[in-house]
């Protein structure tokens, strides 16, 4: 494993795989756990998605395939053991090979063979953040429509088949395949912008356990004796996040129709200081990403490579003192405007 090349990707945000990465985890959706209407088949059925894994143990192997410029394949071993503790096992692609996520419902700690830390995040499952969840219920409501799509098989498992597609043209739709007994998501389709499939995620294995052990959901012994990292990325209003980072961060005065504010972060990497501000439809979210620029040139990126979100596309552009980079799967048009729009924000 490149151990070395991902030292370099973490240490510099702007430069590599590492942002790339926190680009996926926001770029794959978040979590929206809807509240059922009386008669809605199709939004019980997301509610159930939605709280399936705390009634269920399992342990599967989940492959991705994002179809960019090539197919990129990950592989990946998921254990769970009800009601919430989940241990990630990256098995492919060879640079993150070794790496493990452990998720307790409260923080997700990241283990990185080689690497002398842990770094602790707050889960998406943290029950401190079930007022964002409410929020993006909202907005995910407002701004996508679900319809059948019939049934089908997936890793020898029925399933039923909901389309989620946007009220507003250009806006990407996803496509979910959903385990008719116990709720859990089997496989995902992702259309980017102009209706082209971009990623799948799937299981290819699965067995459902009643039994999980310890051992089955633990990082490495040698991971207690780590230092602990806590990354500085929990939610936060605008004003807490530039005091923070210890700038003025730019808002976008233009958002593409059903996108909203929806959080800002402060992320530290070294000595630099980083501004995230999220913005959202209820299930694809607009990144922008700020900090001091630098005199060091800075690296070129492809707008389609296949870490940077898994097909989504990159702006990346120097304002004032800034150097400010967004990451959405919207048009490359969309983008042009969002950063012609940035100014100081209040």
């Amino acid at each position: 494993m490149n151990h070395k090349r991902l030292s370099i990707y973490l240490k510099n945000v702007f430069a590599g795989p590492a942002l790339c990465l926190l680009a996926v985890c926001f770029l794959s959706g978040l979590p929206a756990p809807v509240q059922a209407q009386r008669g809605d088949r199709l939004w019980r059925l997301l509610e159930k998605r939605d709280w399936a894994s705390r009634q269920v143990g399992f342990t599967g192997i989940q492959m991705t395939t994002a179809r960019t410029q090539q197919d990129v394949i990950s592989l990946t071993q998921i254990t769970h053991r009800r009601p919430d503790l989940t241990l990630i096992r990256y098995k492919a692609p060879e640079f993150l090979a070794g790496m493990m996520v452990l998720d307790n419902g409260q923080e997700s700690l990241h283990y990185i063979p080689g690497k002398p830390f842990l770094m602790a995040v707050s889960s998406r499952f943290n029950p401190a953040r079930m007022d964002m969840y409410t929020y993006n219920t909202r907005l995910f409501r407002a701004n996508y429509r679900l319809s059948w799509g019939g049934k089908q098989i997936v890793g020898n498992r029925q399933c039923l088949v909901i389309e989620v597609k946007p009220r507003y043209p250009g806006n990407p739709r996803r496509k979910l395949w959903l385990d008719t007994e116990t709720g859990l998501e089997m496989k995902t389709e992702r259309y980017d912008s102009g209706g082209r499939l971009s990623m799948t995620t799937r299981f290819v294995e699965i067995a459902f356990r009643d039994t999980i052990s310890d051992e089955e959901v633990s990082l490495p012994e040698k991971a207690r004796f780590l230092n602990r990292v806590q990354r500085p990325d929990t939610p936060l209003d605008l004003a807490r996040s530039q005091e923070v980072v210890g700038f003025q961060a730019m808002m976008p005065q233009y958002l593409p129709q059903g996108y909203a504010f929806y959080e800002a972060s402060a992320i530290r990497t070294g000595r630099r200081n980083m501004a995230h501000l999220m913005f959202s439809d209820g299930m694809n979210t607009i990144s922008l990403f700020e900090h001091i620029a630098s005199e060091r040139r800075n690296r070129k990126h492809s707008p389609r490579n296949p870490w940077l979100g898994l097909s989504a596309r990159m702006k990346s552009w120097k304002a004032g003192n800034l150097r400010l980079m967004l990451i959405s799967d919207l048009p490359q048009s969309e983008l042009d405007k969002i950063a012609a729009s940035v100014a100081p924000a209040p």
